[in-house]
């Protein structure tokens, strides 16, 4: 009896189409391909703008500093200070209500630029517990920025934060607890005579 062959163009019974064949050689490769750049994607793209996100400054404020007519300056070791605009003119006041003195506008003006225009924090403590903790019982400083429309930016600075070097503040309307560059507390401490013009 004659053996029966396949017709041109089949393939044997059992054995693979060269098409199938192909793809599953393919396949394997093109799976490790996408996870690969899944993961590079992930290191190189996601990762570092969570980062960014993770260290980018808060935003809490933003005050028109040509508006400002007065700034008020709270301490429990030194006396209070206020600055007021009268007129063109900054004059400083005491605790008591008395002036003491004319402030120099340029560094009234370099301060509220460099604290208030924009009103940053280099994080927000999530779930920060009692505020005695951070220093809020007895604060180093409270100090309010009032604007002509009466509206005020009122931040009150506890402790200093042994690990990051930044202060703990609270910010009213902001809920929680917020790191705070030290910065604002160092200008706050300097002597009174800063603010005259006779400072220069």
């Amino acid at each position: 009896m004659a053996k029966k062959h396949p017709a041109r163009g089949t393939a044997a019974p059992g054995a693979a189409r060269p098409g199938r064949a192909q793809a599953a050689r393919w396949f394997a490769p093109l799976v490790a391909l996408v996870v690969v750049a899944g993961l590079a994607a992930w290191v190189f793209v996601w990762q570092p703008r969570q980062a960014e996100r993770q260290n980018a400054p808060l935003h809490l404020a933003d005050v028109d500093t040509s508006k400002v007519n007065e700034i008020t300056m709270e301490n429990q070791q030194m006396e209070d200070l206020g600055l007021l605009l009268q007129g063109s003119k900054w004059t400083m006041v005491n605790g008591a209500g008395r002036t003491v003195g004319e402030a120099d506008a340029a560094q009234v003006r370099a301060f509220l630029d460099r604290h208030f225009r924009h009103l940053t924090a280099a994080k927000k403590i999530e779930n920060p517990g009692k505020a005695s903790e951070y220093g809020f019982g007895d604060p180093r400083w409270v100090v309010t920025v009032t604007q002509e429309d009466g509206s005020t930016v009122k931040v009150t600075i506890g402790a200093n934060d042994p690990i990051t070097g930044n202060d703990y503040a609270l910010i009213d309307g902001h809920p929680g607890v917020y790191l705070l560059s030290p910065a604002l507390a160092a200008d706050l401490s300097v002597d009174p005579k800063h603010w005259s013009p006779q400072s220069k």
